[in-house]
């Protein structure tokens, strides 16, 4: 018994629609598994910038996201500490724009205070 051709091609139509729709799915993951390991190049570089003579280590996963959860806190303080300085200089000096630049610092200062921080949930 032989299938009517439009079967076969119905057919054929169904598997190159599934493969178009694979190919794209897996430019999709290729994608975000290129900016992952961006991303985790970029982390080793900086631990091993402020981990001299580590060169040739690759740190622990944990360890690295972990490091990067308290670099991200400490630069979190050192901004709000700058704008508190700048709104304080502001002040001293008290320019011509001291009530726009004081303002400037002090929506700047509740954006880092109130923006996300990152949780670690990934360990």
């Amino acid at each position: 018994m032989t299938l009517p051709a439009t079967c076969w091609e119905d057919a054929y139509r169904t598997q190159v629609e599934a493969a178009i729709e694979l190919r794209a799915e897996n430019a999709e993951l290729r994608a975000t598994l290129d900016l992952l390991m961006a991303a985790d190049e970029r982390a080793v570089d900086a631990w091993r910038a402020a981990h001299p003579g580590t060169a040739l280590v690759l740190p622990d996963r944990a360890a690295l996201v972990v490091w990067l959860l308290g670099q991200n806190a400490a630069l979190r303080v050192v901004a709000v500490e700058v704008c508190a300085v700048a709104r304080v200089w502001a002040t001293v000096w008290g320019d011509k724009l001291s009530a726009e630049s004081l303002e400037r610092f002090a929506e700047l200062e509740r954006q880092i205070l109130n923006e996300p921080q990152p949780s670690g949930r990934a360990l």
